[in-house]
């Protein structure tokens, strides 16, 4: 019975080394879960510029997309009625009309723009970066701003739905523009450069 009883008090020294070491591992676990989520959720663009609630002008509404609205309340779908449709494909509306300098053909602009997937997925927001403009020559950007800016006045808005053939085609872009995409872009003209 003494070995029984010898072996009994071993087990239990044996239990507790484990517990210490297993009972602060679990607690780091759950910590780094816990940045984990918090982390993500933080992460996720928040909503700027004119929504229903906040009547602010020229900043586009990073939830918009399919039935949200733009800028001006408008929907923000593709099959929005105001749209114009310019050529092969590209479809513009003017959500509020400049009053400066109209925008030439292959100019050097300053903009802020948001753009989304048909299934309302912000992909891109010069908004998110410090809500700075972006400064970029209309020679450098994909087919449908190229055609689509040209023609707005200064302090306009313009959305432009754009189809994937004057996007990124069947290559995409990223994880967040799939191949074939068809997206929809809120761009603001600040200056012409």
């Amino acid at each position: 019975m003494a070995t029984g009883q010898n072996k009994h008090p071993e087990n239990i020294s044996e239990k507790k080394k484990w517990l210490t070491i297993l009972v602060p591992a679990a607690g780091v676990a759950v910590l780094i879960i816990l940045v984990v989520v918090v982390g993500s959720v933080a992460d996720k663009p928040q909503p700027t510029g004119k929504n229903r609630e906040n009547k602010s002008e020229g900043s586009a509404d990073l939830a918009a997309g399919p039935g949200t609205p733009m800028s001006d309340g408008s929907d923000g779908s593709t099959s929005d009625p105001g749209l114009k449709d310019i050529g092969e494909g590209l479809k513009i509306r003017d959500l509020k009309e400049g009053t400066g300098a109209e925008c030439p053909v292959g100019a050097s602009v300053e903009a802020h723009y948001t753009g989304w997937t048909t299934n309302g997925n912000v992909f891109d927001s010069s908004h998110k970066h410090g809500d700075k403009p972006i400064v970029f020559s209309l020679h450098q950007v994909v087919p449908g701003w190229q055609k689509g800016i040209p023609g707005m006045k200064v302090g306009g808005i313009r959305k432009l739905v754009i189809p994937s053939e004057l996007g990124y085609g069947s290559r995409g872009s990223g994880q967040n523009i799939p191949p074939y995409s068809t997206l929809i872009f809120e761009v603001e003209l600040v200056a012409i450069k």
